[in-house]
């Protein structure tokens, strides 16, 4: 898994499955939580989609 565009690796970025399949990814290395934080300009939208989309796609693939 590369690092992020930002050049930062402990961001994650990108469309909301893209985040999800990250973030699963990490969570076969052994990772158990996540201190998640929208960041730019739209921070509610950014924020209803981690909620709505993101996070219980996270779950679903932790649990198949």
């Amino acid at each position: 898994m590369g690092g992020d565009p930002t050049g930062e690796p402990w961001v994650v970025e990108g469309s909301a499955k893209e985040v999800a399949t990250r973030l699963a990814a990490l969570t076969d290395l052994g990772f158990t939580a996540f201190s998640l934080s929208p960041l730019g300009p739209d921070l509610e939208t950014q924020a209803e989609a981690l909620a709505k989309e993101v996070i219980p796609a996270v779950h679903d693939a932790v649990r198949a």
